[in-house]
């Protein structure tokens, strides 16, 4: 994959962006210091480039019940990683999947509304699934910072 590189212009439209996702083209314009224009046009480009892949909310997940956060290490037998992957996916309850290196094969962040939930899922989704050796959770205790994408 191709690094893209983003002018200090582009990196100030991204950053206002992120701040607000909402905000108007003729706002970004703005603070920025260019035409509406132009700001369009960025925005149309990075998209293009796969740069901006969506605007989306961002809810805070102890406001809908959400209060209990884990992260999961997930050691896999031999040749089930694609499969597993897809499982993990499409569970409501999965927010992130990594394949990583190291002692585990894949990494889950996962959010419930408590402890029966969590263990429902560990017990009768986790530990059931095909191509689970083994399984690691961990609670999450406070979250200290929690940012999806580098900062310019």
């Amino acid at each position: 994959m191709k690094n893209f590189q983003l002018s200090e212009q582009d990196k100030k439209i991204v950053s206002l962006l992120r701040a607000n996702s909402r905000a108007s083209y003729k706002q970004i314009a703005k603070k920025v210091g260019v035409s509406i224009t132009t700001v369009h046009n960025t925005i149309k480009r990075l998209k293009k480039n796969g740069v901006i892949k969506k605007f989306s909310v961002k809810m805070h997940s102890s406001k809908i019940g959400y209060d209990l956060t884990v992260v999961i290490g997930l050691m896999l037998k031999q040749g089930y990683l694609r499969e597993v992957e897809e499982r993990l996916v499409a569970h409501s309850n999965v927010c992130q999947v990594f394949v990583v290196t190291g002692e585990y094969d894949l990494i889950v962040v996962a959010k419930f509304k408590n402890t029966k939930a969590l263990q429902e899922f560990i017990r009768d989704f986790l530990q059931k699934m095909t191509g689970t050796e083994r399984t690691n959770t961990s609670v999450v205790l406070t979250t200290v910072k929690e940012r999806l994408n580098p900062q310019f």
